[in-house]
């Protein structure tokens, strides 16, 4: 193409206004304009305007949700943009509004779309005055304010903050662009100006331009309508996405996987001693590697005890009991496991996992591979986290991951939409769970207790088959006022929390019949609650001498050094545990009576043999 000396020093002109931040005018769009109609904020585009705020100790700005849908959850200052006001008014009334602060825009820093009728624009601002919100102001905007070290826990009501405040603490600490704010220019449709720019070997700079001789006779840098080109990009992304899933499929029905499961296990045997070998082929007695492609298999079991005789007879007793049942169970025990063993990754037929009291601290990379898999019990083990790969396992009817070290779920869990019961309690560092485990829709048990939770999760509200809710041993404060949703709840325990009120919502749960509460704080129930004698309402209270010890204990606790953290929380967990089973046990025993006490002290006895 052809550029005169005047269409190129206009070229020029334009190049440097817009990355100099000037901006300027459109005339045409060259694509896409003709099929899209002219943009109306609040009806079919929203512009969102975001601020990451920085004090002088580099912590961030944040606000305490007051929605219902996020209650007390965390997130930085934003909100829409109002007909008739720029971006940077709108963003000083949002910090206004949530914060209570004063600021000023230092820069545009990020701009994210979701298509044209979502966009958001991210930018750094400093405090000019104002002051933090406290829970004594709290409106419809917000809760309160903070000023968060980024290393605390606080529960969030979206991870996609975390990576704005890294790239501004990044743009704080080393500015890598001039200062760029907006500017007000008339447009009548959400369009993209693409500025291309390269850089030869010469260091000659060169930029994309178009000539587009129907409607634009003058050379200009591409002009296209936003919505054209997310319709474009979405086909390209759509078609990847359904070309890599056959791919995916293609390889998994493909016989060279078994085949090479095949000579691994003969490379694996080969490096084996005789003993080793023996022992091996005595878990494999009636599981040939045809055996093994047909899921026609033995009972194994790996447990601690010392005689292989006794094993053999317990072994033996339990094949009587219920043969078809346990030559598809895997069951490992005692804390000599630190890992699993190699030979499990060609067992893929069993159906169940039980792993209890090991060291392990992470599920194998073949986990995927146990399809028919529908029990994975892992209860007091050391594992620090689940793969998204769990995902897969789309047979899993039950999950119990507790007292163990997890500090997130992944949202592939989801997947597993068949999960009738899913055990998260006593681990210590989990807070909240993924929204993508609202599509658990056969869910009837679900379990987070002795973990860090100050609200109930989303998702759980959205578990309609769920029958029991274990939220004890938390830092909740209330319970949401459409608790009501749970329609299939049968048993609640929310004791050892901070409530000081049940809503009302709780009593239009017509199959509701057991409620566990913590009596030491409760100063309002619906009486319709806990005089119905269809339900069994449950009161705790904690001995105040032991109360007193208890606190005097966790205060002593924080005073140790960090080298001895590990070990106290490997106490903490089993104590936790034992904790739990005995209050289990004790409100079992009350579902079989008539009536049941108006309260319960526990009552702590010591002794010194």
């Amino acid at each position: 193409m052809k550029v005169t000396a005047e269409e190129q020093r206009q070229v020029e002109e334009q190049v440097e206004r817009l990355l100099s931040g000037q901006g300027s005018e459109v005339g045409v769009c060259d694509v896409g304009l003709e099929l899209s109609k002219p943009a109306a904020l609040r009806k079919n585009v929203t512009y969102i305007v975001c601020g990451v705020i920085f004090n002088d100790k580099e912590e961030v700005l944040m606000v305490q949700e007051a929605k219902q849908d996020c209650y007390k959850q965390w997130y930085l200052p934003a909100g829409r943009v109002e007909v008739g006001e720029s971006l940077e008014e709108a963003l000083r009334r949002e910090v206004k509004e949530e914060a209570g602060l004063d600021c000023e825009p230092i820069t545009l820093l990020l701009i994210q779309e979701q298509g044209p009728q979502w966009i958001r624009f991210i930018f750094t601002a400093r405090v000019t005055g104002g002051s933090l919100k406290t829970l004594s102001a709290a409106d419809q905007e917000s809760l309160q304010a903070s000023w968060w070290d980024r290393e605390s826990s606080l529960p969030l009501r979206g991870r996609d903050i975390l990576r704005l405040m890294e790239y501004g603490l990044k743009y704080h600490r080393n500015p890598w662009h001039p200062v760029t704010l907006p500017l007000d220019l008339s447009c009548r449709h959400v369009i993209q100006r693409l500025v291309l720019v390269f850089v030869g070997a010469t260091e000659q700079i060169w930029v994309l331009l178009v000539r587009a001789s129907a409607m634009a006779p003058k050379v200009d840098v591409p002009v296209y309508d936003l919505s054209l080109i997310r319709g474009l990009w979405e086909v390209r992304v759509k078609k990847h996405r359904q070309k890599q899933k056959k791919e995916q499929e293609r390889v998994e029905q493909s016989a060279l996987a078994r085949i090479d499961q095949e000579w691994q296990y003969r490379i694996y045997c080969k490096t084996l001693k005789t003993k080793e070998l023996n022992q091996l082929h005595h878990y494999l007695e009636r599981s040939t590697l045809k055996d093994l492609q047909s899921h026609k298999t033995d009972v194994h079991q790996y447990t601690g005890d010392q005689n292989q005789d006794q094993d053999q007879d317990q072994e033996a007793q339990q094949d009587e009991k219920d043969p078809d049942q346990n030559q598809l169970i895997l069951r490992l025990d005692g804390d000599r496991w630190l890992d699993f063993p190699r030979e499990l990754q060609w067992r893929t037929y069993l159906q169940e996992w039980h792993i209890r009291g090991t060291r392990i601290r992470q599920l194998p990379d073949y986990l995927t591979l146990f399809t028919q898999l529908t029990v994975l019990e892992v209860p007091k083990n050391a594992i620090i986290e689940l793969p998204p790969e769990i995902g897969k396992l789309t047979e899993l009817r039950t999950l119990n991951i507790s007292y163990n070290r997890l500090s997130r779920v992944p949202p592939e869990l989801g997947d597993c939409q068949k999960l009738e019961r899913l055990e998260l309690a006593g681990n210590h560092n989990l807070s909240e769970l993924p929204f993508e485990l609202s599509s658990l829709k056969q869910l009837v048990h679900l379990d987070i207790a002795e973990n860090r939770f100050i609200s109930i999760p989303i998702c759980a509200l959205r578990m309609t088959s769920l029958q029991l809710l274990d939220l004890s041993n938390n830092q909740l404060s209330d319970l949401p006022q459409d608790m009501d949703r749970l329609e299939q709840l049968v048993t609640l325990y929310v004791h050892k929390n901070n409530f000081s009120y049940l809503p009302l919502c709780l009593t239009n749960i017509s199959t509701l019949k057991m409620v566990v509460v913590s009596g030491d704080e409760l100063t309002c129930v619906p009486t319709k609650l806990c005089s119905s004698p269809d339900i069994k309402f449950i009161r705790l209270y904690d001995n105040s001498s032991s109360e007193r010890k208890r606190r005097k204990k966790k205060e002593e606790e924080k005073k140790r050094k960090e080298r001895r953290r590990r070990w106290r929380e490997q106490e903490e967990e089993v104590k936790d545990s034992r904790e739990k089973e005995f209050m289990e046990a004790y409100i079992s025993s009350l579902k079989d009576r008539d009536t049941v006490p108006f309260s319960t002290t526990k009552v702590s006895i010591s002794c010194l043999l």
